[in-house]
């Protein structure tokens, strides 16, 4: 979570404790009601691009590993 993030929430749970006068978990839970914009839809083919990535990256990593095993050694 960035510190922008962060300030924002802590400002707006100061407000709400303004207004409320009380630290209730339901007054905590409606300031991050704001924060909970994450939807993976709107992320899907990002996730899928780096987990293609990552994973071709592994194999690839494997390969060169397995071949440096293979080659002789010189000392």
């Amino acid at each position: 979570m960035s510190s922008v993030l962060i300030q924002q929430y802590l400002a707006e749970l100061a407000r709400l404790r303004q207004v409320g006068g009380t630290h209730r978990e339901s007054v905590v839970r409606e300031a991050f009601k704001k924060f909970n914009t994450y939807r993976f839809a709107d992320y899907k083919d990002k996730v899928i691009d780096l987990i293609t990535r990552v994973t071709r990256v592994s194999v690839e990593t494997q390969a060169i590993v397995a071949a440096m095993r293979a080659a002789p050694r010189t000392p």
